[in-house]
């Protein structure tokens, strides 16, 4: 069942990767390791199209909209609607 065919209150176990990415990120709060990826490129950037692509993307991978949680003594996945999102500068 995919996460946006149910409410966001829905809460699922985490797979042995889930937990393990849960784990290092409670550790170490402030990396960024899971958070970051590189493109490189020359030429002019249209931040509008990369804009949409990236709207497209979360709205049609569960994924990215799920979060982790504690749930009675164990990390728990939780749904969500809306992605966090925060806007970064492309220049």
């Amino acid at each position: 069942m995919a996460l946006s065919e149910v409410h966001s209150d829905v809460r699922l176990p985490v797979s042995a990767a889930q937990f393990g990415v849960w784990v290092a990120r409670r550790m170490e709060p402030e990396s960024p390791l899971y958070q970051c990826a590189v493109y490189y490129d020359s030429g002019p950037f249209d931040t509008e199209v990369l804009r949409h692509a990236v709207t497209l993307a979360v709205a049609e991978a569960d994924t990215l909209r799920a979060g982790f949680g504690d749930g009675e003594g164990a990390c728990i996945e939780e749904g969500g609607d809306q992605p966090h999102r925060r806007a970064l500068s492309c220049s």
